[in-house]
């Protein structure tokens, strides 16, 4: 990667640190944290990431700049391949015996023509898959600032204590016999509150 590209990452990566800040100023550090929809989905669109640490939910982060930025790597690449093949098929086919392509005697104009065109159709694919992940993270985040407004799941597991001996009538001190479990059953509950 060139200088300028490191400077450029490091710069946005700088401005991305800055701005993860000025969302939790001023807010009340309850345990439930509530953010308008609205305000986060704005914030995804503006800058990849920023709608999931308003969430807080940081373990995406990485997921998703990582995405987006392989997806923004592979297309760049690709799109680089593809000017190189198409201005080599250019030079080959222009007339001007001055002008030489850097594939004399490895490619032949057919094969110039199927890279070229196969790169094109790859780097359009990257684009639409950037878009893609580009959304992905927006509506995440837009769903999850949604489902933050709902009570948690509450997950119990409660252990049944199996009947050795059940009292028919306590005062009499008259039992019944039941048979002995061989292990003990747990159940699971699950509630959820609207």
């Amino acid at each position: 990667m060139g200088r300028f590209r490191v400077n450029k990452l490091l710069a946005i990566g700088l401005c991305v640190w800055i701005l993860s800040f000025t969302c939790f100023a001023g807010e009340a550090q309850d345990s439930l944290y509530l953010q308008s929809p609205s305000k986060v989905t704005v914030r995804a669109a503006l800058l990849p990431g920023w709608g999931q640490i308003t969430n807080r939910a940081y373990w995406k982060v990485p997921v998703v700049w990582g995405g987006i930025g392989y997806m923004v790597y592979q297309t760049s690449q690709t799109a680089d391949l593809y000017l190189t093949y198409r201005n080599a098929y250019r030079d080959r086919t222009d007339g001007n015996p001055n002008t030489v392509d850097p594939f004399v005697g490895k490619d032949t104009e057919a094969s110039l023509i199927q890279k070229r065109d196969l790169l094109r159709r790859s780097r359009d694919a990257y684009i639409l898959l950037s878009l893609a992940a580009y959304a992905l993270q927006i509506l995440d985040a837009h769903v999850d600032a949604h489902l933050k407004a709902f009570d948690r799941l509450d997950f119990s597991v409660v252990p049944a204590i199996p009947p050795s001996r059940i009292p028919l009538n306590p005062w009499a001190g008259f039992t019944t016999a039941h048979a002995e479990p061989k292990g003990y059953p747990i159940t699971l509950s699950l509630r959820y509150r609207f």
